[in-house]
């Protein structure tokens, strides 16, 4: 069984992996590559206790799913069955302000590296952060554990002991030690300052977070992250034409995404059936076979 742990970008899912790797020895997995300009060093890596997946991702997830054990694996990605997730919920501003650094830190093209305006409306990989959060919190089915990065930060014996009767978890729970300074000195550009609560940047105009507001105030205030008089207020600094004009590129951005999603796995099994082939020195006969185990779309 897989235990999802899922989150927006930047929204504390490394975090999540830490206080389970140091208060419970869990080691995890990720659905996606570290990449190698990130940085991250070993000892960095053994601290959230981070396991490669060596097979390709389909093998993995076909075990891993099928498997009594349980395996913990981190996503960005949309949700794709109904196994358990515990998902990990920030602050959506403080949440794409981050993200956009690690974008700036990171991305070796400055030319496609987003803004934070990029972000509100969902002109990225992973959507915004609010269709990223609906996306997991309204799943038909399946075990759902919501944890507040605030939370996490400080990781009190009632959350550890709650995170472990989720995931089935019977050993021993040490206390939590942030050591947030210690990896920030380590890779300042991927361990930030991890600052809880909101504070607006001078790059952010008013207009721009009145516009955050209204493109998901609805969620900010679902989660108290924000009063209903501060998103009553932000919407009134904003016109009428430039609220459907945002609200017309995020819906156009969802649905890009959603294809993007999907081309995407088809890619992964592409790879995965070219590989497959090559390996195996295939006849054409029993190449017919792996492509249709491997392509159910075409069945």
């Amino acid at each position: 069984m897989i235990v999802w742990l899922a989150s927006y970008p930047r929204s504390g899912n490394t975090l999540l992996r830490t206080v389970l790797k140091q208060t419970m020895g869990l080691d995890s997995y990720s659905d996606e590559k570290i990449r190698p300009i990130v940085g991250l060093t070993a000892t960095a890596k053994e601290a959230f206790g981070h396991l490669p997946i060596e097979e390709p991702w389909d093998a993995f997830y076909g075990k891993a799913s099928a498997d009594d054990a349980t395996y913990l694996v981190k996503t960005h990605l949309p949700p794709r069955d109904e196994q358990p997730v515990i998902y990990v919920v920030r602050d959506g501003r403080r949440a794409t302000e981050s993200y956009r650094a690690y974008h700036s830190s990171f991305q070796p093209d400055p030319n496609l590296c987003p803004s934070h305006v990029d972000l509100m409306l969902g002109n990225d990989f992973y959507g915004s952060w609010s269709s990223h959060y609906r996306a997991w919190a309204s799943r038909p089915g399946g075990a759902y554990l919501l944890v507040r990065y605030e939370q996490l930060v400080v990781a009190d014996r009632p959350l550890l002991e709650e995170m472990a009767d989720f995931i089935g978890y019977k050993g021993e729970i040490r206390p939590f030690v942030n050591r947030m300074d210690t990896m920030h000195r380590e890779n300042p550009d991927f361990f930030r300052s991890g600052e809880v609560k909101w504070r607006c940047p001078a790059h952010w105009t008013a207009e721009e977070e009145a516009l955050f507001l209204e493109l998901h105030g609805d969620v900010l205030l679902e989660l108290e992250y924000i009063q209903e008089s501060g998103l009553s207020a932000a919407r009134q600094g904003l016109g009428e034409l430039l609220i459907r004009t945002a609200r017309a590129a995020c819906r156009a951005f969802e649905e890009r995404n959603a294809w993007h999603h999907e081309a995407n796995k088809k890619e992964q099994v592409i790879t995965q059936l070219i590989s497959e082939l090559e390996r195996k020195k295939t006849s054409p006969g029993d190449a017919r076979s792996v492509l249709e185990r491997l392509l159910p779309w075409g069945r």
